[in-house]
């Protein structure tokens, strides 16, 4: 899916008609503990499974499904996505579906938000035929990101260079979204005793008088590497987030005693209806 809000309506509909055992949600809401443990059961189970995702599992996750749905994308997307369906070479043939999902209120693609026009148009009529087979990516890859250079002159990342090779990670990091157009924060959700220890640990370390300075950088940063599977990037505005959490040594905690107004085990983060990406 596109956007956060559209995954989580999916996945909410799903819920009521499929075993939880058997479906499994990612997103960038989800902390990066909770995102690998998911990942992890996908890769071992040995029955189906349903995942909905957002563009998280484009990128870097090694996983392989049967069949992908995905929402209507910019053609490098959907290109990543492709590589997520039959990696394993468990079946002769993946299956990969493209839809255009329209926002029921405002009648607008989800692909929208995230996409720029120019490059939604260029993947619409790369993909105008109905069936497209993998021997024909590279050849369609070319005429993609021609097309960009030729309508826009864009390809200051030598998009098209990479693409002669298929460096398709490479592909996806150097364009990919739209720029961003709101601010970020980093949230830390303390979870579990282990968050918990983790930032009790980094307040002790921070106001220890008598640590050496380069020892407890070094232990900060140990501390901080443990942090980062609990916390996660949302686009709020930070003075939003001031009246909401608590805010300490540079972190926006959301505290063990409110978590549950705004954290979920299956969705991750709780946000108001807006769009939201990743």
């Amino acid at each position: 899916m596109n956007t956060i809000r559209e995954a989580r309506e999916v996945f909410e509909t799903l819920r009521s008609k499929i075993s939880e055992k058997k479906l499994c949600y990612l997103s960038s809401n989800v902390i990066p503990k909770h995102r690998l443990e998911r990942i992890r059961r996908i890769k071992q189970t040995n029955s189906a499974m349903v995942c909905v995702s957002t563009q998280v599992i484009e990128a870097g996750v090694d996983v392989s499904f049967d069949r992908v749905i995905r929402d209507e994308a910019t053609f490098d997307s959907i290109l990543q996505v492709a590589g997520r369906c039959n990696r394993n070479y468990t079946s002769p043939l993946g299956d990969v579906h493209v839809y255009r999902v329209i926002e029921d209120e405002r009648k607008r693609p989800f692909s929208s938000y995230i996409y720029e026009n120019l490059l939604l148009e260029i993947t619409r009529d790369l993909l105008k035929q109905n069936h497209i087979e993998e021997k024909d990516f590279p050849e369609l890859s070319k005429k993609y990101f021609a097309n960009i250079k030729k309508c826009a002159n864009i390809d200051k990342e030598n998009l098209l260079q990479l693409i002669k090779s298929l460096k398709l990670e490479e592909i996806g990091s150097s364009f990919h979204l739209i720029d961003k157009k709101y601010a970020t924060a980093s949230l830390f959700i303390e979870y579990d005793k282990k968050a918990i220890n983790l930032r009790e640990t980094l307040n002790k370390v921070l106001k220890d008088p008598k640590a050496e300075k380069f020892e407890k950088i070094a232990s900060v940063a140990k501390l901080l590497r443990q942090m980062a599977m609990y916390t996660i990037e949302v686009p709020l505005l930070r003075e939003k987030l001031e009246g909401a959490f608590i805010i300490e040594n540079g972190l926006i905690v959301v505290p063990h005693d409110n978590l549950k107004y705004w954290y979920d085990e299956d969705v991750g983060f709780k946000r108001s209806g807006e769009v939201m990406i990743f």
